[in-house]
């Protein structure tokens, strides 16, 4: 691959950060033990801490085309199975929202996802099930780019955001359209893919539900 020029650095804004995990399999023979092992479980991880209301947790999802399929049933099947009740429970893994203005505001996200071609592949429901609290089933959006609003707004919800990509050059171009610096996370079995592209997605590789507070919000972006 040509090396591209590096831009200047850029800096997060903050409030506007949105996460954005680009994941690859050089291998469709290693890509079902890597999706069980790894990649399944990071992006579980980031539902159930706090919600996913924290503002660099991953709402947008790129995934290669060969491996789109089989991880996105993998990832259903998991988020399925995620026990929503009482925070205050240590059977619980998905709390309540923190306000209802913000599970209104995510329910009118995805209904205009869906109107303009979003698909649901699991959740997009509120839970009625508790007598308090606002809580928000699991959900994951198939798009077909991100310009969706469940895609390109940061929800603070239990939401994802689903999108393909057929090479490296196409994922560092996805995930340079944009106005900000994003934060992201990189999965791939190439270490070499993972310190180039690196340089587009800004800040962690390969284990970006593992931040932590102290870490500077800014990277470069190519």
């Amino acid at each position: 691959m040509p090396a591209k020029a590096e831009q200047p650095d850029i800096k997060c804004p903050g409030n506007n950060t949105v996460e954005m995990r680009w994941c690859a399999s050089k291998s469709l023979d290693e890509s079902k033990a890597a999706l069980e092992k790894k990649l399944a479980p990071e992006t579980l991880k980031q539902w159930i801490e706090a919600t996913k209301q924290v503002c660099s947790t991953a709402y947008r999802l790129y995934l290669q085309e060969k491996i789109y399929a089989e991880y996105i049933e993998e990832l259903k099947n998991r988020a399925e199975a995620i026990k929503i009740g009482d925070p205050m429970s240590t059977t619980t893994q998905l709390g309540p929202l923190a306000t209802l203005n913000q599970l209104q505001n995510i329910e009118d996200k995805i209904k205009q996802t869906l109107e303009q071609g979003g698909r649901i592949i699991t959740g997009g429901k509120r839970v009625n099930d508790f007598k308090t609290g606002f809580y928000f089933e699991p959900t994951i959006i198939a798009c077909d780019h991100h310009s969706l609003p469940a895609a390109e707004n940061e929800l603070f919800g239990p939401v994802l955001s689903v999108m393909k990509f057929t090479d490296e050059d196409e994922a560092i171009k996805l995930m340079n359209d944009n106005t900000f610096g994003l934060a992201a996370g990189i999965f791939t079995e190439n270490n070499g893919i993972a310190m180039r592209v690196s340089k587009a997605c800004l800040l962690y590789t390969s284990d970006a539900a593992d931040e932590g507070l102290g870490v500077d919000l800014g990277g470069r972006r190519i």
